[in-house]
């Protein structure tokens, strides 16, 4: 498991403190971790990925402009 665990320094700075990735549970300095688009903190291993609102904004583009009719051929 990746974390910090006893090794978090003695000279860390005012304020800084320890908070869970996310995505893989992991324990890591505040000041290390990004919040993403939907309101998560991610580690650097875990914030390089697309997070949901990402790939619901992707899907939304990719989607057709009308929806498809009995006549188009689709299920719709």
């Amino acid at each position: 498991m990746r974390t910090v665990g006893r090794r978090w320094p003695h000279n860390r700075t005012n304020g800084d403190y320890t908070d869970l990735c996310a995505y893989c549970g992991a324990k890591f300095p505040r000041s290390k971790m990004t919040r993403l688009r939907n309101g998560l903190l991610a580690c650097d291993w875990d914030a390089t990925g697309r997070d949901e609102v990402t790939l619901d904004e992707a899907n939304a583009a990719a989607a057709p402009s009308r929806p498809y009719s009995v006549r188009d051929g689709g299920g719709g």
